[in-house]
């Protein structure tokens, strides 16, 4: 089975059933249930992913997932253009909380704050 890959999917498998995923940048496959065999035309090794494990998959090409038994599969796409996701929000947040002047920091010890 082919699939578009959305932001977020997950997808029950039946035993020895595979999905073909495009893949772009960051495409991250998570086992929700079950053991998934993962490979990738941009990978030479294979990947097994027991419930709760996951594998992010660099560059672009195409995944194959295929469920060893019953299994449930999450697909997360990369974050899209404009939205930095968590690490960035994190990275503004933390860059901008020390673009403090000389006076704010003195204040903020003042406080007992730092």
């Amino acid at each position: 089975m082919k699939i578009d890959v959305g932001q977020c999917s997950v997808i029950g498998l039946a035993a020895r059933c595979s999905l073909e995923l495009p893949v772009e940048s960051g495409l991250t496959v998570s086992s929700v249930q079950g053991t998934l065999w993962v490979t990738s035309t941009l990978d030479r090794r294979d990947t097994l992913l027991e419930a709760g494990e996951s594998v992010t998959l660099p560059g672009r090409g195409t995944a194959y997932v295929t469920a060893m038994g019953e299994a449930a599969v999450r697909v997360i796409g990369p974050a899209k253009a404009g939205h930095p996701g968590l690490a960035g929000t994190l990275w503004r947040w933390w860059s901008n909380a020390f673009d403090m002047q000389a006076s704010e920091r003195h204040a903020v010890r003042q406080w007992g704050v730092v």
